[in-house]
């Protein structure tokens, strides 16, 4: 599989995954706002390599919260943190533990979680024995 047709897996399920976000949670505007941005306003080239340097960074220590489904991964971590207020984070806490966000639905986040992982370790992988090419987002 190519670098590009990696880039391309990763961009269409990061889009659909907040689609789903979005159907999940309705009222919350900043899922959209963020699935706007991702599928029109950068490229999937930069969302990939931010992605890939924050999951790998500090020995892998994110990549390891999430495989072993460890909510801080989510909530606590600086990474997904730090461009939050205090608001934010306590607001996105109350959602994941809200009565409305069931199991299922927990278990389908971190399996997205998991499969963007695997995009970015397959894409790395990928990325190490083909030489960079310029990719068209659809």
């Amino acid at each position: 599989m190519s670098s590009e047709t990696i880039l391309l897996q990763f961009h269409n399920s990061i889009v659909t995954f907040f689609d789903e976000m979005i159907e999940l949670f309705p009222k919350e505007e900043d899922f959209i706002r963020v699935r706007i941005y991702l599928k029109d306003q950068v490229s999937v080239q930069t969302v990939m390599d931010e992605f890939t340097y924050i999951i790998n960074r500090d020995n892998m220590t994110l990549k390891n919260l999430i495989r072993d489904r460890n909510i801080s991964a989510i909530m606590d971590n600086a990474v997904v943190t730090d461009n939050l207020n205090r608001d934010k984070i306590y607001h996105y806490k109350k959602l994941w533990y809200s009565p409305g966000v069931y199991n299922e639905d927990k278990k389908i986040i971190w399996k997205w979680l998991d499969s963007f992982i695997g995009i970015s370790d397959k894409y790395n992988k990928c990325k190490m024995t083909t030489p960079a090419v310029a990719v068209q987002q659809t």
